[in-house]
C-alpha cells in the first residue's frame, strides 16, 4: 500500500501535495526514532509484545549484536516459566 501512495505522490504535479507528504514522512521517522530503545541493559524491564501479540512486562536476559550492529534481545516474560 505504501508503494502505491509513493507512486501517486511522485506522479502528482501539485508541489504542495509533495511538500506535505515529505513533511509527514519526516515526522513519522522522527516519531519512530523516539520510540526506539537506546540504552538497554541486561536485567532491564521493558514493555514487549509476545508472539501472540499480547503486551507484557519482560526482562532483558541477553543482548546479542550482529556485524551490522543490529541487536537481538532474549526476553523473559513476567509470570511465565523459563
Amino acid at each position: 500500500m505504501q508503494e502505491i501512495i509513493k507512486k501517486l505522490i511522485k506522479s502528482s504535479n501539485d508541489i504542495q501535495i509533495k511538500k506535505n507528504y515529505k513533511e509527514r514522512q519526516d515526522e513519522l521517522m522522527e516519531w519512530l526514532d523516539k520510540k526506539k530503545l537506546k540504552n538497554i541493559q541486561k536485567g532491564q524491564q521493558v514493555d514487549v509484545r509476545d508472539t501472540e501479540e499480547i503486551w507484557c512486562i519482560g526482562t532483558i536476559r541477553e543482548i546479542y549484536s550482529n556485524s551490522n550492529h543490529q541487536r537481538t534481545l532474549l526476553i523473559h516474560y513476567k509470570g511465565r516459566s523459563d
